[in-house]
């Protein structure tokens, strides 16, 4: 429906719910005066109040008309002040906060990840050139170098330029800006190194630089024990780093440690740590215990000396005349066995016995048989003899005792590992 371009409606109290045309250009409102005729070029007054026009259905063209501060809601327009608009496909939102503004002098396409944020600090401004392709930034505008202040480098910043190998690169401290002219390339390996407060100069690494895993720990200054010691985190006692050979130790806790021999020692071990709580014995002396106390010794004395007990302590002397001289021999068949007595001269009597070591026979352990037999064919016997040297028997094949176990009178031949041969002689 095409509303004439020259009617006016006049505000009134009264809704005007439907009109209708009469085909002749002109419209007929039935609701008021009905019947009257309304031109094209007429006016139509309504009383004063809010006007409501209902029940315009389709589609609606105004030309050339002003609407002041309308709501147009959900809208379709190809341009607004000639600014023109794509339509997205779906929907899309431009968002300008309250009382700013958006000014666009060239032609711009912002391209980002979603969610991303573009954020430039007070008073800054993007430059020419300022970033040109997708993976790098490009150099500063203006070639290979600048001057004056530079806002936005941090102190001790170091800010590298591309460009020949005239090129200088800017080091911006706290206090100052340090210039290294470059008047040839720096060579792969080379660092900075500071020539004055304010300039620096490409050089070489000799005693200086970052650790090389292809040189050894001499490329450091010297390091001492306690330098060491304070690198590591685990360590145990105190002083100087420890090698191998002929190291001096200061009172060490070793542990249970194992060792071929201790020389150097100025305090000889106790009993409770395991020594003798003596730094020297004599030679071929016989070690006496003193519980807890240093071990004593009782040296050898005279030739024939016999070491006797009086009940408390040991001495080494002569044996008494009432003191026989006494050791005992293993048993084997058809062997002579003896032993040097020691008493100087021959003794005025001796003796050869049997010893039981193991019970046998009805005989316990240390039981001593004298009376040797043979089995009556004369082929088991035990035959002493002595000397002024020497104490000794002849042992045969077989070596009868009476059997204790039975009747007495019963001969039976001994087992030799369960016996020993006693001799002793006195002066």
């Amino acid at each position: 429906m095409t509303i004439p371009t020259d009617v006016e409606l006049v505000a009134s109290t009264t809704v005007i719910s439907s009109a209708w045309c009469n085909g002749i250009n002109d419209w007929v409102w039935p609701a008021y005066n009905a019947g009257t005729l309304i031109t094209a070029a007429g006016t139509v007054t309504l009383p004063t109040g809010t006007v409501t026009l209902a029940s315009l259905t389709g589609t609606e063209t105004l030309t050339n008309k002003t609407l002041t501060t309308p709501v147009l809601g959900v809208a379709t327009a190809t341009s607004i002040n000639k600014v023109a608009l794509t339509a997205p496909a779906t929907s899309a939102t431009l968002t300008i906060a309250d009382g700013k503004t958006l000014t666009s002098s060239n032609t711009v396409t912002l391209t980002a990840t979603d969610g991303s944020t573009l954020a430039i600090g007070t008073g800054g401004t993007l430059g020419t050139a300022a970033y040109t392709a997708a993976t790098a930034y490009a150099q500063l505008a203006g070639g290979n170098s600048w001057s004056g202040t530079q806002t936005g480098l941090a102190a001790a910043t170091c800010v590298g330029l591309a460009g020949s190998a005239t090129a200088a690169l800017g080091i911006k401290t706290s206090t100052n800006t340090v210039s290294v002219s470059a008047a040839a390339a720096p060579t792969t390996g080379q660092i900075l190194i500071a020539t004055a407060a304010d300039t620096a100069t490409w050089q070489t690494p000799t005693t200086y630089g970052d650790a090389l895993v292809a040189n050894p720990l001499s490329q450091f200054a010297a390091t001492t024990s306690l330098q060491l010691k304070n690198t590591i985190s685990d360590e145990t006692g105190s002083g100087a780093l420890v090698f191998a050979t002929s190291p001096t130790l200061v009172t060490p806790n070793i542990g249970a440690a194992t060792a071929t021999s201790i020389t150097g020692m100025s305090t000889p071990l106790t009993v409770a740590q395991g020594g003798t709580g003596a730094a020297i014995h004599t030679s071929a002396s016989v070690l006496i215990g003193a519980g807890t106390g240093a071990v004593t010794s009782v040296a050898p004395g005279t030739s024939g000396n016999v070491l006797t007990s009086n009940g408390s302590a040991w001495t080494s002397a002569a044996p008494s005349s009432g003191s026989p001289y006494v050791v005992a021999k293993a048993i084997v068949a058809n062997t002579t066995v003896s032993n040097a007595h020691s008493l100087g001269a021959i003794p005025s009597s001796f003796q050869v016995t049997l010893r039981c070591i193991t019970t046998e026979h009805g005989y316990a352990a240390g039981d001593e048989v004298g009376g040797i037999n043979d089995d009556g064919t004369r082929r088991g016997s035990l035959t002493g003899f002595v000397n002024a040297t020497t104490i000794g028997a002849s042992i045969a094949a077989n070596l009868y005792i009476q059997n204790r176990a039975v009747t007495i009178g019963t001969l039976v031949n001994i087992t030799p590992a369960k016996w020993e041969v006693v001799l002793r002689a006195w002066l």
